[in-house]
């Protein structure tokens, strides 16, 4: 049960920020956040920005992600909850009135909207999904680790999106998660914020767009074409942007930019080597040709499933499903096995499943879904007990 004591923990450690930025003080709040979300959630780190002369962004929660399972948080597996995260306040909160508690209530509701449950891995999911369908596209998977840093910017800035205040609609006048402990004027926190922060003033321009997703796909799908001028608009972003997570996720991206083509140069010498084993029948050729008869069975299980469905969630799931197999299908077809006499046979199958996607999509789901903030009153119960 999280005490009224730990949140004036919280709300003390914040007010201390605006005498001293000591790494005791830092070091305060995150010991403060901790005793609040205690073996749900960890904050690994936690930034002041003194921010003087940049946009700002009041308050980012970032979450740590997996860095082995990258493409699975994409494409495949079961959602995860979150439990580390990354914490930076825009100095600007303290000059545009607004007071500890008024902050701590921010901090706290973005924090808990990232960890408290499985739901923000979902939608990431969801959008992922949507985007694959709607663009005809699949996501290849690349052997370099340096592509993983393209799509991690991307899906981080699609979280903070869908779990920060800043994106949410105009008739939210509270949140239950704080008011299980004690906060009764969120919506006065939030009034002080859209109004000065810039974008925010009304609720079109601030819903979720995750914009930066589709970029980062796009940037990772065609890294070739795209590199020169993803450098050049990764260095106009730093210039601009004033927050140090966001800072030091570009600079990953711009570092793995960098890196491809030293490692593209391995890729394709392991490339040649992979082609040579599959001419002479090896046991890895043989693996791959029983998992797309595999794929080939379950095309007419998902056709029998995409009209038994009853609800969008149901749809989601099947084109999800698709895009996993499309992507397969897709890494297959573009290496071209040569000893593989049934190759049209697999071009076939992979139009069959992408009209199927494009079916599902027309019919059964909408193309520009809502972002919206959600309310998990079991993840309360349990955080708060």
């Amino acid at each position: 049960m999280v005490t009224r004591t730990e949140v004036e923990k919280l709300i003390s450690a914040i007010g201390a920020l605006r005498e001293s930025q000591s790494m005791e003080t830092l070091k305060n709040v995150r010991n403060a956040l901790d005793g609040i979300f205690v073996s749900d959630a960890k904050c690994v780190n936690f930034i002041y920005n003194l921010n003087v002369d940049k946009l700002p962004f009041g308050c980012i929660v970032m979450p740590v992600m997996p860095s082995d399972n990258i493409i699975n948080l994409a494409i495949s597996g079961d959602p995860i909850r979150f439990t580390s995260y990354e914490v930076e306040l825009d100095s600007k909160l303290f000059d545009y009135g607004l007071e500890d508690d008024q902050i701590a209530q921010i901090m706290l509701y973005n924090i808990f909207h990232l960890v408290s449950s499985v739901e923000p891995s979902k939608r990431l999911r969801e959008a992922f999904d949507i985007y694959f369908a709607e663009m005809g596209k699949t996501l290849a998977i690349k052997e370099s680790v340096q592509y993983q840093a393209i799509l991690a910017f991307g899906m981080c800035d699609a979280l903070v999106q869908l779990t920060n205040c800043l994106f949410i609609d105009d008739d939210v006048i509270g949140d239950a998660y704080l008011e299980s402990l004690g906060f009764e004027d969120f919506r006065d926190a939030l009034d002080l914020m859209f109004h000065r922060i810039p974008g925010c003033e009304k609720v079109a321009t601030r819903r979720p767009k995750l914009s930066m997703l589709a970029w980062c796909i796009r940037l990772y799908d065609d890294v070739e074409h795209e590199r020169i001028p993803a450098l050049h608009t990764l260095k106009r972003c730093e210039e601009i942007n004033a927050s140090k997570l966001y800072e030091a996720k570009m600079n990953n991206v711009i570092i793995a930019l960098n890196r491809i083509d030293t490692d593209n140069i391995i890729q394709e010498a392991v490339q040649t080597y992979m082609t040579e084993a599959r001419r002479g029948g090896s046991l890895f050729a043989q693996i791959r040709y029983s998992g797309l008869k595999a794929i080939e069975e379950d095309y007419y299980e998902f056709v029998t499933r995409s009209k038994a469905a009853a609800t969008e969630d149901e749809y989601l799931y099947i084109i999800r499903q698709i895009n996993v197999r499309l992507g397969i299908l897709d890494d297959y077809i573009r290496n071209e096995y040569e000893k593989d006499g049934d190759i049209e046979r697999w071009k076939n199958l992979y139009s069959r499943y992408y009209d199927l996607r494009e079916e599902i999509m027309n019919h059964k789901v909408k193309r520009n879904r809502s972002y919206g903030v959600w309310v998990d009153y079991d993840a309360i119960d349990n955080m708060n007990e």
